[in-house]
């Protein structure tokens, strides 16, 4: 009997990968017991228990300060069934990826930040737990900075943090300095003992600040860079618990603490959020990378949630209170749909690539005979990103859509121009969004394998195929029956408004709008389509059998002898009427390569063909912006005398400013 030795480099090779499998499977268990915790704690947070913590020896300075009301168990609880649902995809993702321990290390510690943000009680901590999270963030979306593209895309999701932080810290030092102890949660409409122009620039800073981390124009090209980039399991937790946290201080700070609003304000909110639903829709159609084109969504659904709590704002400032809270539950349940899909589709998406070997939808097809799980489950997420019925996303898109046509006419041209318009670009985003799922799903998922590495695509290994069972029976529960989260809307409601809350929406089984003409039952919806479907392929199918006749003769295949997977459709192709319509806004660069076998350059040996799609304020805006700092700073470098006395001045000056913002 022999016996296998290894070499000592192959020893401590051995040695080595069972360390890091090790070292996966306790980021993935601490992962899902973290998200766990933070599942039963956000439940009595939602339930009424309120927590509070504090600790003056903990964090430097300041301590550490922790409550919470319903709004923080809204967005903890998000991020505990997304940590738990992608942490159960960590083990797998990180033993086939043979990632790094410190991205491993690094996975809890995020999801960690991410449910310390809702809970912090000041400020202060606050902002300590924002920053944390984001440099946390940025360390695993560099865990592949070797290649070029992570490192540009983690360079840009740092410089694009900062910038948003930066107004994030402006607006909030100014409020901590008129606020009593810095306290941020139980502290509410502290806006009424500032000035109005003060109040403004705060909602402007704040609201950028925040809109930024939830993907919106013009502060957004990171997200659509950081997310493919990423490891998988971090693309879903940036994607369906990240974000949101941009929408949570929107509410905290820019509804809740700030109180009633001037109209402009949700104007602004409106338009920035409907443009950027629009323009994330039409990027997210012409993307070819799968995880770029479900980046892009997200954009594309957090502008839909930013376009919901505008409308809120313009219908609280307008005295119509009924409807403004239809707005605001519809925001609340397109971000929770949004969650459970976008969350299923990068973890489906992600089994995907690991078996085919590639992002590129062009080089994928076939993948529902090879593995039906991931595609099944990529369905039912994008079938949730379409907002069509039985899709996670359907809920929270008809009660905006309510809010939006039940508008009172008003005086204001603005808002009796702006109402309609926002419907139509919603219509529109919505239209683009069911044109790219369809093609993700039809070109990726569909037809025949378009490489050698789809055709030999191997079926979901038992780890992953549970993890996306377990995140496609949340979709498909929520979509039929969303009354399960009615609780949850009406704790995180009333946290919101108060005494003001009146439950304008009833969410069982049956969803009714209080003062309006408006009324769905999503499981009596989806059951009649479900059993629709079945009758009309049961009927087909008779009639086919009962009138079929085999014939056995050649097809003509168009002078071909063996259609080829070239004869499809690719998510090129796909895409390029609409392409062709919007080039205005989707800025399209073609390169063509040639080599020649001769020196004459005769003979055509092979040629190779580039498309790239750009992101028009990546080439067009950023480049003035990036001139006029640059010609500002050499303007403020003039004041670089090296005069002490001038520094002098300048510091009186800035410790005179301080007084005049801290008085």
């Amino acid at each position: 009997m022999s016996e296998l030795v290894l070499s000592p480099m192959e020893a401590e090779e051995a040695e080595r990968s069972g360390g890091d499998q090790l070292w996966y499977l306790i980021s993935s268990v601490v992962t899902v017991v973290i998200g766990v915790f933070g599942l039963a704690a956000s439940l009595r947070m939602i339930f009424g228990t309120k927590i509070a913590l504090s600790l003056t020896s903990v964090l430097p300075l300041a301590g550490l300060h922790l409550s919470s009301d319903g709004l923080s168990g809204l967005f903890d609880l998000i991020t505990s069934i997304v940590a738990i649902t992608a942490g159960i995809y960590v083990y797998p993702y990180l033993c086939h990826s043979k990632a790094s321990r410190t991205t491993a290390t690094f996975i809890p510690l995020f999801v960690l930040t991410m449910l310390m943000v809702p809970i912090a009680s000041t400020y202060y901590d606050f902002l300590f737990f924002w920053e944390a999270m984001a440099l946390i963030s940025a360390v695993l979306v560099l865990a592949n900075h070797t290649k070029t593209e992570a490192f540009k895309a983690g360079m840009w999701y740092i410089f694009m943090s900062q910038i948003g932080f930066a107004m994030i810290l402006g607006a909030l030092a100014y409020l901590s300095a008129h606020s009593d102890g810095g306290v941020l949660i139980g502290n509410s409409a502290i806006g009424r003992t500032i000035s109005p122009i003060a109040r403004d620039l705060v909602f402007v800073f704040s609201f950028f600040g925040f809109a930024s981390k939830a993907g919106q124009l013009p502060l957004h090209s990171w997200l659509p860079k950081a997310h493919p980039e990423a490891p998988t399991p971090v693309s879903a937790l940036m994607s369906a618990a990240m974000v949101n946290l941009g929408i949570y201080g929107i509410i905290r700070i820019d509804i809740k603490q700030l109180g009633a609003a001037p109209i402009w304000w949700g104007v602004l909110i409106i338009t920035i959020g409907a443009t950027t639903a629009v323009y994330s829709a039409l990027h997210s159609l012409v993307s070819s990378d799968i995880k770029r084109l479900l980046a892009w969504s997200t954009g594309e659904n957090m502008g839909i949630v930013i376009c919901a709590l505008g409308t809120f704002e313009v219908l609280n400032s307008a005295h119509n209170p009924d409807i403004a809270q239809v707005a605001l539950a519809g925001a609340i349940i397109q971000l929770i749909g949004h969650s459970l899909f976008k969350s299923l589709g990068f973890i489906s998406a992600g089994s995907v690539i690991s078996s085919a070997g590639t992002r590129s939808l062009d080089n994928m097809g076939g993948i529902i005979h090879r593995n039906p799980v991931a595609a099944l489950g990529f369905s039912i997420a994008a079938l949730g990103a379409t907002g069509l019925p039985l899709g996670a996303g359907f809920v929270g898109e008809w009660l905006l859509l309510q809010s939006l046509i039940h508008t009172l006419p008003t005086r204001s041209t603005v808002l009796n121009v702006l109402m309609p318009s926002a419907v139509g670009m919603l219509a529109l985003t919505f239209g683009l969004a069911v044109a790219a799922m369809t093609k993700a799903f039809g070109v990726g998922m569909l037809s025949r394998p378009r490489s050698q590495g789809a055709a030999e695509s191997a079926k979901t290994p038992a780890w992953e195929a549970t993890t996306i069972s377990i995140a496609s029976l949340l979709c498909v529960v929520f979509s039929f029956n969303p009354a399960f989260v009615s609780k949850i809307v009406k704790s995180a409601s009333q946290a919101t408004l108060g005494e003001k809350a009146k439950g304008s929406v009833s969410i069982l089984g049956h969803i009714t709008l209080r003062g309006v003409e408006g009324s769905i039952s999503p499981l009596n919806l989806g059951l009649s389509v479900v059993i629709g479907v079945i009758l009309f392929a049961s009927v087909t199918e008779w009639r086919i059998r009962k009138n079929s006749r085999q014939l056995d003769v050649p097809l003509w295949a168009c002078g071909s002898s063996q259609p080829s997977a070239k004869m499809q459709y690719n998510a090129v192709s796909f895409a390029q009427p609409l392409e062709r319509i919007f080039n205005l806004v989707v800025a399209t660069e073609e390169s063509l390569g040639t080599e020649h076998a001769d020196s004459d350059m005769l003979i055509l040996q092979s040629a190779s063909y580039e498309r790239t799609n750009s992101d028009i304020f990546e080439t067009k805006f950023f480049p003035v912006v990036a001139r006029v700092m640059s010609t500002l700073s050499r303007q403020v470098q003039k004041g670089h005398s090296g005069k002490i006395r001038n520094y002098l001045i300048y510091g009186a000056i800035g410790f005179i400013i301080v007084l005049v913002v801290a008085r």
